[in-house]
């Protein structure tokens, strides 16, 4: 259970309350127990015992350590303190005040919002939650020191996607594909294609299960990776 909160949201419950609907005046739905007491109990009954943040960068190795000041111990739990007052609920959240009417509403919940603030907040959410994502789901073979390749720069083609039968797979002259490896969205490896060394590839998908699906391509500047459909 990986939970990211404002404790002094003023809509859903940090710890034990009831959950408001912003309306003048506010509308009142149901008790609930929020993310402090549900992850209390989740590390209570060892669920979290899963997550181990292994292998995190410098910037998630500082996130973490941030959120371990302020969620008493509580692993998988980021309480999360906007900048903008007892109102800042979603201090992630950004409305640009020039094309979207929902900015106005956004102001009275996030009172100082910009964009650069929502970025900066999310990209620490992302730091907090990814490396736990990653541990606790096994998914650490999709992980990687290499350098990741600009798919700009590969020109990568991959038709027909969706696909039943095959996909062909071509790429820039400069960038020869050595390896590719297949993976579900589980995380989980479905075929590993060595000893390509070529531009182009046909991938026979006709005994895959109809999904989505990853492919890591491994080149010798680095690595790519292309989402594919099979039907």
């Amino acid at each position: 259970m990986i939970s990211i909160h404002t404790p002094y949201d003023p809509f859903a419950p940090y710890k034990e309350g009831l959950v408001l609907v912003p309306v003048t005046p506010p509308l009142e739905v149901v008790e609930v127990q929020g993310s402090y007491l549900v992850s209390y109990l989740a590390n209570l009954y060892g669920n979290n015992l899963s997550i181990d943040p292994r292998n995190e960068t410098s910037l998630q190795y500082e996130v973490t350590a941030h959120a371990n000041t302020l969620n008493d111990g509580l692993e998988g739990l980021y309480p999360i303190y906007g900048t903008g007052g007892a109102y800042d609920s979603a201090p992630w959240q950004y409305w640009d005040p020039a094309t979207n009417v929902n900015s106005a509403t956004g102001y009275q919940t996030n009172p100082d919002m910009t964009r650069d603030k929502a970025l900066n907040y999310i990209d620490s959410i992302m730091a907090y939650v990814l490396p736990r994502l990653y541990a606790t789901m096994d998914l650490d073979q999709l992980t990687s020191t290499e350098e990741l390749v600009n798919i700009e720069d590969i020109k990568m083609v991959t038709y027909p996607n969706p696909a039943s039968v095959e996909v062909f797979i071509g790429v820039n002259k400069d960038y020869p594909i050595r390896s590719i490896a297949v993976y579900d969205l589980k995380g989980s490896l479905v075929q590993s294609i060595t000893g390509i060394n070529s531009n182009y590839y046909n991938l026979k998908v006709k005994n895959y299960l109809p999904g989505q699906y990853v492919l890591q391509f491994q080149f010798d500047q680095g690595i790519a990776a292309r989402q594919i459909v099979v039907k």
